[in-house]
């Protein structure tokens, strides 16, 4: 069923028609876009506000068939006969019909798609707008010589022209969000935009396709995209008529860069000819694309090539695979994505293709992560006879997509052949992964370690062994002896930069958790002076980098930085379609929501995230823990304790370190149905553990939530205690958090609000806040006090609907019914007298009120008060 599509965005636009109809010599307003770019359902919207203003809107639609009747795009709104007699001006006289109104309301015509109105009809338009009879509101295509006849008006600037363009992605999704109810997943945003380029009617007809197919589903607290979307009936038919009619020639050039884009002018040329390839630009259906040498091209949008493969004859296809393959391969210089493409076209087409040429193909796709076409080119390269190379690579891809099953046979297939020191590093990899990760085992895969130590010999590999091996602790959940190895690592002499990338990483991650975030960050930018050309061999330590300096940041207090690495993340190649890169960014990025006290988007970001881990094991669990987490802090128990119940269904030992956001999040469950003292228990057992393990971040966190809850006494001598080994202000600062608490020292507990702001943790400021209110109110200072509630109020109120158990002490501000009414007129700029004489009550009166409200909010101005009330 399709389903009425709500207006979003166009803010500006909206002011601008609205300033535009306020203006007296303004007699209207000009939408021009490309088709399908939202002109009409603008023009609705602002119909409908019309009307809700008292106007009186009349619709004039012109199509191409009214176009050739004469007034025929207004037959529906005059009169079925002429006067009698008939008049001698007929042009006013049908201006003077279509816009009057008997109820003496102003008049707004709205004329859409007004490049296809008859003459006849244009001239009445004019006339009204000439006369100021109406405010007429007008749709056109973008082509300007399209619309001619109003060229005279906006030269005498009486009607204003606005381009409407199409919505960038950030657009796309808040229209996408509002359509399907619900939080879409960035990755699925991201590739309907691609595909749509902001043009609303073919991203409707798009969602349509994906819905229908069950392609785009709300799993995990958002809507994901699992499929690709195709080319419904409709879409077909809106592309063709965008496309329009093609001579044979113009028609070759379309499908040749449909199946190679983006491809070198000189081979579209060769292809084509020249002046085919000209007479498609100057029709607007490819683009040429200058910066570099030499120039490419590509297809104007998108849609225009799945519309022209959809509709390519599969030999014919095959022919023009076979010839892009030909032609680019002659053309000389192949770079990493033309070795890519052209392994692709012969694949597709049939031709023959050594084994090496795919496995290297294979090899470049991996590199910038783009795993479907890595799959697709190491299976062909194993079935060609690429033997253990080629299964080697093949099988680290399937374990970084995930699909273990496969990985295990193909492993199993070179099981026992004779390799080398450097594939029998790769094997180990691969086989230690795919038990862990894919078989939750790690005794077996802690078998295998043992088992292949001793056959590795070679210096630099067996280097990169032990650096393996501390990976695999710590993801086992010892990160001190993880940290151990790691540490002796970094003291030997280096070798090469792919393997010292390697220690570099791993020694970066269990730094990280383990406090000495300088340190981490440090091993980390170590990497980038060393180069990028290890990141070819092994694509996923950038992975294991970005990781480690966000939580690096993000265990230091240091959130802008930790949202920059997740953002760097989230820019990588290929990191939107692959699906464990997707969901470890938005984790990464529901973190620093939730400690920033953004909890709606912590809770859209984590439901992201777990919907793109769907089908894998390694984060689906983190991001559920991290979902249940976000709503335990609204109050809402029943969606948070789901939420934890699907996290530990998917637990998995292999991943202990993501586990940990789990495990936090189960004393704030607790606390939201009232448990406080269980709580605390679950909290400093999480503690404990997280301390034994050399966790020291996640240690931190978890003490911390135990001075939250109210037990700072349970807290306070560990915190101090770790706070002189560790990175960053995070750690003093909740050591002096359970300290201040402990002592009763309101000042001490005014300056930690104040830093925790200015660290961006505004729920750990209010909480902050409100235990400095209950600290001055003991020894009396109810002054003091009342500012502390009300700075607590006042932070909580910015953190949208939080609750927790320090907050629930904030006493409210207090204010009578009367007071609150003064209170808020005075906010929204009334004055004193003005408020008297609404309230009929003296002025006097109403400077007492204020004076009571400033007095018990802290306050000393009205310009304060919009902070402090609802």
């Amino acid at each position: 069923m399709r389903r009425q599509w709500p207006f979003v965005g166009r803010q500006a636009e909206m002011a601008r028609v609205a300033a535009a109809m306020s203006a007296p010599a303004v007699r209207g307003v000009v939408l021009s876009g490309a088709a399908g770019v939202g002109k009409s359902h603008l023009a609705r919207e602002i119909a409908r506000r019309s009307e809700a203003d008292r106007c009186s809107i009349r619709w004039v639609r012109a199509n191409r068939a009214s176009a050739a009747v004469p007034l025929g795009a207004l037959a529906h709104l005059l009169p079925v006969e002429l006067a009698s007699p008939a008049p001698y001006n007929v042009v006013r006289w049908a201006a003077e019909r279509l816009v009057a109104s008997p109820d003496g309301r102003r008049s707004v015509l709205v004329v859409d798609d007004a490049q296809h109105l008859d003459p006849g009809s244009m001239a009445v338009v004019l006339h009204v707008m000439q006369s100021s009879s109406a405010f007429v509101l007008i749709t056109v295509r973008e082509d300007r010589e399209a619309a001619e006849w109003l060229s005279p008006l906006w030269r005498d600037v009486l009607v204003d022209w606005l381009d409407i363009r199409p919505f960038d992605e950030s657009e796309v999704g808040a229209v996408l969000e509002s359509a399907l109810g619900g939080p879409v997943e960035g990755t699925a945003v991201a590739r309907l935009e691609r595909m749509c380029r902001g043009n609303l009617l073919f991203l409707r007809e798009l969602v349509e396709s994906v819905l229908a197919r069950g392609d785009l589903e709300s799993a995990g607290g958002a809507w994901r995209l699992s499929g690709e979307p195709g080319m419904t009936n409709r879409l077909r038919r809106l592309v063709s008529e965008r496309i329009g009619a093609l001579a044979p020639d113009e028609r070759r050039v379309l499908e040749v860069v449909a199946f190679g884009e983006p491809l070198k002018q000189a081979v579209v040329a060769r292809l084509c000819g020249p002046d085919a390839v000209e007479q498609v630009e100057a029709r607007g259906l490819v683009e040429v694309q200058p910066g570099g040498s030499p120039d490419e091209i590509r297809l104007a949008h998108p849609l225009y090539g799945e519309f022209v493969r959809d509709t390519c004859p599969t030999l014919r296809g095959r022919r023009l695979r076979r010839e892009l393959a030909d032609a680019v391969q002659a053309d000389g210089s192949l770079d990493d994505r033309d070795v890519v493409r052209t392994a692709l076209w012969r694949l597709e087409s049939g031709t023959a293709v050594e084994p090496d040429g795919l496995l290297a193909a294979c090899r470049l796709a991996w590199a910038v992560h783009d795993l479907a076409r890595a799959l697709e080119l190491g299976r062909a390269a194993v079935a060609a006879g690429g033997g253990v190379p080629a299964a080697l690579l093949l099988a680290t891809v399937l374990n970084w997509a995930e699909c273990y099953d496969e990985a295990e046979s193909v492993l199993a297939s070179v099981a026992g052949l004779p390799i080398t020191d450097v594939q029998r590093m790769d094997f180990v990899h691969a086989r230690v992964q795919n038990r862990a990760f894919g078989l939750g085992d790690l005794s077996a895969a802690a078998a295998v370690l043992r088992e292949e130590d001793e056959r590795i010999t070679d210096p630099t590999v067996r280097r990169r062994f032990t650096s393996y091996r501390a990976n695999h602790h710590f993801w086992s959940g010892d990160c001190t002896t993880a940290l151990r190895i790691s540490s002796r690592l970094r003291t030997e002499p280096p070798m090469s930069a792919d393997v010292e990338a390697t220690v570099l990483g791993d020694a970066a991650l269990a730094l990280s958790h383990a406090g000495r975030s300088a340190e981490a960050i440090a091993a980390v930018d170590r990497t980038r002076c060393d180069g990028d050309d290890w990141a070819r061999q092994f694509p996923v330590v950038q992975l294991i980098l970005d990781t480690a300096r966000h939580y690096a940041n993000l265990f230091a207090g240091w959130l802008d930085e930790a949202e920059a690495s997740a953002d760097e993340l989230a820019r990588r190649p290929g990191a939107g379609e692959w699906s464990m890169a997707s969901a470890a960014a938005e984790l990464m990025r529901a973190h620093v929501a939730r400690l920033r006290g953004h909890l709606s988007e912590a809770s859209r970001r984590s439901g992201a995230g777990a919907a793109a881990a769907e089908k894998g094991v390694l984060l689906r669990s983190a991001c559920l823990g991290e979902h249940a987490h976000t709503q335990a802090l609204l109050g809402n128990a029943a969606e948070a304790e789901a939420a934890l119940a699907a996290a530990d269904e998917c637990w998995s030992s292999a991943v202990r370190p993501f586990q940990y956001w789990v495990d936090v999040a189960r004393p704030w469950i607790l606390a939201a149905r009232g448990r406080v003292d269980e709580a605390v228990r679950v909290a400093l057992r999480t503690a404990e553990r997280a301390g034994d393990d050399g966790f020291r971040g996640f240690q931190v966190l978890s003490l911390h939530d135990v001075v939250r809850l109210g037990r700072a006494a349970a807290a306070a001598p560990s915190l101090a205690a770790i706070a002189p080994g560790t990175d960053g202000e995070l750690t003093a600062f909740c050591a002096r958090h359970a300290h201040a608490v402990l002592s009763c020292d309101g000042q001490e507990l005014d300056r930690l609000s104040t830093g925790f702001e200015r660290l961006g943790m505004l729920v750990h400021a209010a909480e902050a806040a409100a235990h400095a209110a209950q600290a001055h109110r003991r020894h009396g200072r109810s002054r003091e006090g009342q500012q502390a509630a009300n700075r607590s109020h006042q932070l909580s109120r910015r953190c949208h609907g939080v609750r927790t158990p320090a907050l629930a002490f904030v006493r409210s501000p207090g204010l009578t019914p009367r007071e609150r009414q003064v209170a808020h007129l005075a906010a929204s700029g009334m004055a004193g007298p003005d408020i008297a004489e609404l309230l009929v009550v003296s002025p006097r009166t109403v400077d007492n009120h204020l004076h009571h409200v400033f007095t018990k909010l802290g306050i000393t101005s009205r310009t304060q008060l919009p902070d402090f009330l609802d």
